[in-house]
């Protein structure tokens, strides 16, 4: 991105981070060329970025391996139809995320989440009937695991927001073509228990998944009219 296109980047929110704190990392999703930017932004700023994956790329030769061997958390989704036929699996997914977390702990590590679990386009923004007008729902169960597996030793949450003025959703081609020419990224620290997080105590008891999905949609209104106040400004 740095070699090959002339892109404007407006960053703002890296201050006072360190590479030797532990970090969950909250993003809107909207390209495939979020991650690698993310990568770039926090590179040396906090701990390498690790992401969750399904159990299925375990088993993709070379980059399975890869992933096992940085120690990528590791999810399992059950599908609809096999929890009708096997209720017992339900919650098994959490648990495989959960012991996923814990073998991070006790040393510094950022966890990077995309809340509403997939890309936006118009399509998925209309099939979920989404009240945001520039993102999908948040999921609050991922994140609330996290918490509750590295609360105790989580150092803040970061609330990161992309934007790509001029492209609701950018492909590959619009980056290859040149079609973006900027990139606007905020990034907002929340500590545990401070300016509307909930604390380690909140989200351990039994309303702590409740108290996380508030605390998720607040942080998405915001991002919402924050994204749409940029493409505004793009468009005058």
């Amino acid at each position: 991105l740095k070699l090959f296109f002339k892109i404007e980047w407006d960053i703002d929110g890296l201050d006072n981070l360190s590479k030797n704190e532990t970090y969950l990392v909250v993003c809107n999703h909207l390209s495939l060329l979020d991650i690698p930017i993310a990568q770039g932004i926090f590179f040396n700023q906090i701990p390498f970025l690790r992401f969750f994956i399904k159990q299925e790329l375990v088993w993709v030769p070379f980059l399975g391996q890869a992933l096992w061997a940085l120690e990528y958390p590791i999810m399992k989704r059950y599908s609809k139809e096999k929890l009708k036929k096997h209720p017992e699996f339900r919650g098994k997914d959490l648990e495989t995320t959960m012991r996923s977390c814990k073998k991070l702990l006790d040393k510094p590590v950022s966890i990077l989440n995309y809340p509403e679990g997939t890309r936006f386009t118009k399509n998925k923004h209309n099939r979920n009937k989404s009240i945001y007008e520039n993102l999908l729902h948040p999921r609050a169960g991922g994140i609330h695991t996290v918490l509750k597996s590295l609360g105790s030793q989580l150092n803040a949450l970061l609330d990161v927001t992309i934007v790509y003025p001029g492209h609701s959703y950018p492909g590959l081609s619009d980056f290859l073509l040149g079609r973006v020419k900027k990139i606007v990224v905020r990034i907002k620290t929340f500590e545990l228990g401070c300016d509307g997080a909930p604390s380690v105590e909140i989200i351990n008891n039994k309303n702590g998944s409740l108290a996380v999905r508030s605390f998720l949609n607040e942080l998405w209104r915001e991002k919402d009219v924050f994204i749409s106040k940029i493409h505004n400004l793009y468009h005058k």
